[in-house]
């Protein structure tokens, strides 16, 4: 299957009209993918990232498993002023390309945190955290270089490539309005890291790495995290 760059520029303020409404907490990423959903269905661009806002527009980019075409002629509702695609060349093993990458760096299992109690079971927590927790006070920990390790794992799974080299361009830690699932769905606010990591990696199986790139890296994929954005290494 073909993975398609798909390029969209949305009317923001409407969509804080339409999906915000009465939610005043909302925050972009979360009215982001309620309007792909809304406007494309299962057709939206998964993973996709911001790339620019105005004080009238938004810049979108995503993967998708569609083109253009075939998103407008499918679309349930207008809300784009520009959309466009083009295919993603399938890169051969041993490619070395830069990359940037939006990512909610977090790891899932039973952290032993300064409050246990009130957070009992699997809980998903800053990877930064999780290792400082691990190794105990007495010891230093690099946020940097953790992410860096994080990303490591996820971009090795299935043989997908080898990464180089990544730098924390930035950093900062964001509260983002997630809904639970069910008949009983309610809106709830949670702070999750937010790093912007670029640098280099390897391929090295081109079709797990279309796969890693259609899929993205890491959680929160649907709300603007995880889109692997490649350029010619230099």
């Amino acid at each position: 299957m073909t993975t398609h760059i798909i390029r969209i520029r949305c009317d923001l303020p409407a969509i804080y009209r339409r999906i915000v409404g009465e939610r005043r907490e909302a925050d972009l990423d979360y009215a982001m993918h309620a309007h792909l959903r809304g406007v494309f269905g299962d057709l939206a661009p998964h993973p996709f990232r911001i790339v620019e806002t105005a004080a009238r527009d938004a810049l979108i980019l995503g993967y998708a498993d569609h083109e253009a075409a075939v998103l407008e002629r499918e679309a349930l509702s207008l809300g784009w002023s520009e959309l466009a695609s083009k295919p993603m060349p399938r890169l051969r093993a041993g490619r070395t390309v830069g990359f940037e990458l939006r990512a909610c760096p977090t790891r899932r299992g039973r952290h032993s945190g300064p409050h246990p109690k009130k957070n009992p079971g699997v809980r998903e927590v800053d990877a930064f955290l999780a290792e400082a927790w691990r190794v105990g006070p007495e010891k230093r920990v690099d946020r940097e270089a953790v992410y860096r390790g994080w990303l490591g794992e996820r971009l090795e799974r299935g043989g997908a490539a080898e990464l180089i080299h990544a730098d924390l361009r930035r950093f900062r830690r964001l509260r983002t309005l997630r809904r639970t699932q069910g008949d009983r769905r309610r809106s709830t606010l949670l702070e999750r890291p937010d790093a912007l990591l670029s640098g280099l990696l390897r391929v090295t199986d081109p079709e797990a790495f279309a796969e890693r790139l259609r899929r993205g890296v890491g959680r929160h994929r649907a709300f603007g995290f995880g889109m692997l954005l490649l350029r010619a290494a230099a």
